[in-house]
């Protein structure tokens, strides 16, 4: 799956080999139906924030529906090198966890010179 420059939007500043110490500041949530109340939006973050196996920061995350939201993680080392891992929150008995059953999705983007 490869994921264009306008689906990710992280400062290019903001390498593999530099500590992020601000990376709630720097995630994109996505709703634009506006299915996820605001109240539930720190949640989310936090949850996915402390996803065990998750090793690079959050970049992004997508409301798929009112229980259901996909985690961007990933890396940006240059706007054509950059990857990471998706994972899935799910909404259960009010709260939200980590499926870890879901499938594990790798992205990468890189650009290959001719």
């Amino acid at each position: 799956m490869t994921l264009t420059a306008s689906l990710l939007f992280v400062p290019l500043s903001l390498c593999a080999n530099e500590q992020i110490v601000v990376e709630a500041q720097n995630l994109q949530f996505n709703d634009p139906d506006k299915l996820i109340e605001p109240s539930q939006r720190q949640e989310i973050v936090n949850v996915a924030q402390s996803i065990p196996e998750r090793k690079d920061p959050v970049l992004r995350i997508d409301v798929v529906s009112k229980t259901e939201v996909d985690i961007t993680t990933g890396v940006i080392r240059s706007p054509f090198d950059r990857g990471g891992i998706m994972f899935k929150l799910r909404k259960v008995n009010g709260k939200w966890i980590y499926i870890k059953e879901e499938l594990q999705r790798s992205w990468c983007e890189k650009l290959i010179p001719l």
